[in-house]
């Protein structure tokens, strides 16, 4: 089966978040699996200026909102000899970041990655032709809702199924009336039934309404979110109206990359039956930070985006409180200033 998977991120070339660590194993995976993926991303500089890039399609016109905007198609290969094409457009993805500086985001992300969503549909229908295209997260959305509801491209995906995965219902692609014009697309797709919500363009929605299937990142999220107001964000209705359609899929890790009896990167491996290296590896982070080796503490890591969706305001306002237990806290973290400040100040 060929398989386009289209996304904003892809490790290591690309990362903001875990999507960029799905992005980066999946391909390999698949192609593990017997299949025939390959990957669409934004043409970022951190990945034209690491890898070989060869030219697919050179400088094509495409309709975006009351004008045209062109673009190029760079082919490459991914770490695991997946090909990987580049959609080339400097005005929009030439830049420092992939969405936004000094914790503000792009003020043009709608413009940004409702083109790059349309941009990829067209090069997987000229490129690839798959049998499925599988797009993640709202940047890509416009994938999806251009194979369905553009006129000129539903012809070229007659033949394709397609798959919208969820990675984060809390951003999605919600913008004005007006940016709707940017997709190209019939008026009567701007309504209840499709991409409009609460009389602004919601780009997640569209595509969750306009995919075969739409998918999520568990089994227990994919009950949270069809049931929790709360934790659906709105959209807890639409996603129960795809019924048998939307699943939710345990993420994977990819045991190649992380996988402690083999990596060379931390200070000892270490097994499920071997599991002495551990305590070498506490001890070498310890030191790394000098902190005090209390071999009798636990020593809590924490990864993550520093953003209250996560908890961690929760874990801010308790903060006294938990470093009076005989503990020891590490994170490696970014995101909301006001949060970053408080536990650097703490």
């Amino acid at each position: 089966m060929k398989i386009t998977i289209v996304a904003a991120e892809a490790a290591p070339y690309a990362k903001a978040g875990g999507l960029a660590d799905v992005i980066g194993s999946l391909p390999g995976a698949l192609k593990d699996a017997g299949e025939q993926p390959s990957l669409i991303v934004p043409g970022y500089p951190s990945i034209i200026d690491n890898v070989e890039t060869a030219p697919v399609l050179r400088n094509i016109p495409m309709r975006f909102g009351a004008g045209v905007e062109r673009f190029s198609v760079l082919r490459a290969t991914d770490p695991h000899g997946v090909p990987m094409y580049l959609i080339d457009h400097p005005g929009f993805f030439a830049r420092p970041e992939i969405y936004g500086e000094h914790g503000m985001d792009y003020p043009d992300n709608m413009r940004r990655f409702i083109f790059f969503g349309r941009a990829a549909a067209v090069a997987s229908a000229e490129i690839i032709a798959p049998d499925l295209v599988h797009a993640h997260d709202w940047h890509s959305a416009a994938a999806p809702i251009a194979m369905r509801a553009d006129g000129a491209l539903r012809p070229m995906f007659k033949r394709a199924l397609s798959v919208f995965t969820i990675h984060n219902l809390a951003f999605q692609g919600i913008g004005k009336r007006e940016d709707f014009g940017l997709l190209n697309i019939d008026a009567p797709y701007f309504s209840v039934d499709y991409l409009e919500f609460y009389n602004h363009l919601n780009l997640m929605k569209g595509a969750i309404v306009l995919s075969d299937g739409a998918s999520t990142v568990s089994p227990t999220y994919a009950r949270e979110i069809t049931t929790d107001p709360e934790l659906g964000f709105g959209l807890e209705g639409v996603l129960r109206d795809k019924g048998a359609d939307f699943v939710g899929i345990l993420n994977g890790a990819d045991y190649h990359e992380w996988n402690p009896a083999i990596d060379r990167e931390i200070a000892a491996t270490y097994t499920p039956t071997k599991p002495d290296g551990k305590r070498a590896c506490t001890r070498a982070l310890r030191d790394s930070l000098k902190l005090p080796n209390h071999e009798d503490w636990p020593l809590v890591g924490m990864v993550t985006r520093m953003t209250a969706q996560k908890g961690v305001d929760l874990l801010k306002d308790a903060l006294d409180a938990v470093m009076r237990l005989d503990l020891q806290l590490v994170m490696l973290a970014s995101g909301d200033g006001a949060l970053e400040k408080s536990f650097k100040d703490a």
